[in-house]
């Protein structure tokens, strides 16, 4: 079975972390595409995909679906997001809530993997988003409060892309202990995170923005309301064109 995370672009139209058919269809339907490529690889793929999230955030929830379902998975696609995006309390954290708290946390690690809400909670969104979490994905052009302006511009940005490349090892890690068969795809095009993965672990990126938009940048400008309200921001023959690719760079994949 197909095992899909990321962010929105990682969700399937009537599908996605936490959500179920009759909580999505809420809007225009000719913003929903017939399918996702990636049902078009494994009809019964489960979508975990969260839309604005950060790349912990989406790797978190995906290895919290392997870990709950343990050998139901065969192969799993992941969609790396945007590595600008973060994730933060809405409000500045307590003292017991910051590292020093770790031996207390509550719940633990393993209740959190086993049950992600706990840490993801449904309706967790962009800062520009009504949410009812604790937490936000943010990224600096949204951030709202100084202190939220000051947390990220205070990021050590090197860190914080090793940091990324790191989850994404672990979820690598996750996927070959239970013998999962993982292809990361790059919605965003070459970014500092996913050329690294490719260039120093050898790991398969899959990056259709460049043969088939360009880039994203190009995308974005010729689909620029389709880009931000679009579910899966594609329509269906985008997501044929997309599974064309696909197949023309990894014929054997999914066998």
């Amino acid at each position: 079975m197909l095992l899909v995370g990321g962010d929105s672009f990682a969700q399937f139209p009537k599908s996605c972390y936490l959500e179920k058919d009759n909580q999505i269809e809420h809007g225009d339907p000719g913003l929903y595409p017939d399918y996702h490529w990636c049902q078009s690889l494994y009809a019964e793929a489960k979508s975990v995909g969260m839309g604005s999230a950060d790349i912990s955030s989406t790797t978190f929830i995906t290895i919290s679906e392997i870990i709950k379902s343990k050998n139901a998975y065969t192969h799993c696609v992941f969609f790396i997001t945007h590595p600008v995006r973060t994730i933060l309390n809405k409000e500045p954290q307590q003292e017991n809530e910051t590292a020093h708290g770790l031996s207390a946390l509550v719940p633990t690690m393993e209740e959190r993997y086993h049950s992600p809400e706990h840490t993801i909670p449904y309706g967790t969104s962009s800062s520009y988003a009504v949410s009812d979490s604790n937490a936000m994905f943010m990224q600096a052009s949204h951030a709202t409060e100084e202190w939220q302006t000051n947390t990220i511009k205070s990021t050590h940005v090197p860190m914080a892309i090793h940091n990324k490349i790191s989850n994404l090892l672990a979820l690598k890690y996750v996927c070959d202990s239970n013998n999962i068969k993982l292809l990361f795809v790059a919605p965003f095009g070459p970014d500092p995170v996913n050329e690294s993965i490719n260039k120093f672990y050898k790991l398969d990126v899959f990056d259709y923005m460049t043969p088939i938009f360009g880039s994203f940048e190009q995308y974005v400008e010729n689909n620029n309301k389709q880009i931000s309200h679009h579910r899966t921001h594609h329509t269906t023959s985008e997501h044929d064109s997309i599974l064309t690719e696909f197949n023309k760079q990894f014929p054997e994949w999914i066998t």
